[in-house]
């Protein structure tokens, strides 16, 4: 588990209050989930493009 710190992007300061620091985490948890879900989708489309292709491949090379 990483450690945290709390450090304003708008700012550039450190976040006094524990409600901005927990604030601020769970926004970044929810970028780097997002970022995940997005490389995720972006896999399985070259994945799926690619066995598309050996596919017709196969096929061209059998006619």
């Amino acid at each position: 588990m990483t450690k945290h710190t709390c450090v304003s992007k708008r700012y550039g300061s450190q976040i006094s209050s524990a409600a901005d620091c927990k604030a601020d985490l769970i926004h970044s948890v929810r970028n780097q989930h997002a970022n995940h879900a997005q490389l995720l989708a972006t896999l399985i489309s070259i994945y799926h493009h690619a066995t598309s292709w050996r596919y017709l491949l196969a096929n061209a090379r059998k006619s």
